[in-house]
């Protein structure tokens, strides 16, 4: 059984997260089962497939997460020296009214402060695979908008589901009376939304399908 009691609880999401290749949805079905990160990076097995019902193959992946916390600890460390700071689920500064989404994000990379309640925020929604023209506009974007009295906070990602969660973010920030503005970017496969003319991507995907036929 491995000590965690040297090991900070962000290392240990990191390394369920990054190694163990647990899903947002997989973390909460864990965490019901065990309680905390730390027993099930603890946990062998024929322990995670008896508590949790994972598959073998999965359980493999998370035991073996937990013999690489020293590398995760440096890496975690090489993210606070650039000035980026991690707040998971278990901590106070995280932010709380996530927790109302479905699969809430295990963890929170933050780079300066996070915004006061008080304070409008903007929502900016990326992808993970994104080209070097996504990525000069969405930088120009986030410091035209970080120019201005309000906070940036990105990004959300998770394929087809990130304009259901922009929605729901937006709507639970209404129920509440919180100023929030959430803005949703879509891409290559969300020519589908409704109101949707072209998104980015569109033409390369259909002039794909066109000369695949």
């Amino acid at each position: 059984m491995t000590n965690m009691s040297h090991v900070s609880v962000a290392t240990q999401v990191l390394a369920l997260l990054k190694f163990g290749d647990v899903s947002p949805r997989l973390f909460d079905i864990l965490i019901q089962h065990f309680g905390s990160p730390a027993e099930i990076l603890a946990a062998d097995v024929p322990e995670l497939r008896k508590r949790s019902g994972v598959s073998a193959t999965a359980a493999r992946q998370i035991e073996s997460a937990a013999k690489r916390l020293a590398e995760i600890d440096a890496y975690r460390c090489g993210l606070n020296n650039r000035g980026i700071q991690i707040f998971t689920r278990f901590d106070d500064n995280y932010g709380h009214l996530l927790s109302e989404l479905n699969d809430p994000p295990p963890l929170l990379y933050v780079r300066g402060t996070l915004p006061s309640p008080e304070e409008k925020s903007v929502t900016l929604i990326g992808t993970q695979n994104s080209t070097a023209e996504g990525i000069t506009l969405t930088t120009r974007l986030a410091r035209q908008f970080a120019a201005e009295p309000v906070q940036v906070v990105s990004s959300l990602n998770g394929g087809n589901d990130s304009a259901d969660t922009c929605l729901k973010v937006a709507q639970i920030a209404r129920k509440l009376g919180y100023p929030l503005t959430a803005v949703h970017v879509p891409k290559t496969v969300d020519n589908d939304l409704p109101i949707t003319d072209n998104c980015p991507g569109f033409g390369s995907v259909a002039k794909y399908v066109a000369t695949s036929m």
